[in-house]
């Protein structure tokens, strides 16, 4: 309580006159009146509670609107999952191992930093592509096989082939590689040629070789060479033999 106001309640001051009266009456009416509002009523209390509850209800339905606007549903969240698309800054790093149930598709291709330092020394197998794009390997077990019968290849065919020397188109350094040509292939061989759409012309077209099938062809025009080699031989023996006889 503050010195003047303690010093009127309890008397310590004289009464002046009428005027002094009015005022010491005035004083002691300010600080009632400043006490009532340091002590707030019944009806003060719950007019303030009522405030705050108020705001508390606008505050909540402010964050629950915010949190409605930022937020996925759980809907949401497993589309999000199954098919994120295009992600910001479209680089995905993972330090682990990533395992996918489905098929994993990369639009853009595929690539392995490690694979040239990789050395598979067993249960190896060669991986290939389909027309989908889709990564496999080819087995050559009977197992897995149906046997209708012996290829056999022309020779003469397989001596119209020449190999080439060629590079890609998109080779800026033109390095210069050897192989064979999948439209002079496939006038002998189709069997071993990869038919595939090319962009502006209807149908399919020789676009690539199996080199794994060339193997049994070449594997059987060898054949062929040595049976008939060895058939000239023996004629020619034969014929030695009855001269010198």
């Amino acid at each position: 309580m503050c010195t003047i106001e303690g010093r009127l309640m309890a008397g310590g001051f004289p009464a002046g006159g009428s005027e002094v009266q009015k005022l010491l009456r005035n004083f002691t009416d300010i600080f009632r009146r400043l006490r009532e509002l340091e002590t707030p009523t019944g009806t003060q209390t719950g007019s303030l509670v009522a405030q705050v509850q108020a705001a508390l209800v606008n505050i909540n339905a402010t964050v629950t609107a915010a949190i409605t606007a930022l937020s996925y549903t759980r809907a949401e969240i497993d589309s999000k999952v199954a098919s994120p698309g295009p992600i910001a800054p479209t680089t995905v790093t993972a330090s682990d191992t990533i395992t996918a149930g489905g098929v994993l598709t990369a639009d853009a291709g595929m690539s392995s930093l490690d694979v040239r330092n990789r050395l598979l020394s067993s249960s190896y197998v060669s991986v290939y592509a389909d027309s989908s794009g889709r990564l496999g390997y080819v087995p050559s077990s009977l197992n897995v096989k149906t046997v209708t019968g012996a290829y056999t290849a022309n020779l003469e065919d397989w001596l119209e082939i020449e190999p080439q020397f060629f590079y890609y188109n998109d080779d800026e350094t033109q390095t210069p590689r050897v192989g064979f040509i999948a439209e002079w292939v496939n006038t002998h061989f189709p069997e071993f040629v990869v038919h595939d759409e090319v962009e502006g012309r209807v149908g399919t077209f020789p676009a690539g070789i199996h080199y794994e099938f060339m193997i049994a062809g070449m594997q059987s025009a060898f054949q062929q060479y040595v049976s008939e080699s060895r058939a000239h031989i023996q004629a020619l023996e034969t014929r030695v033999t009855n001269l010198g006889g």
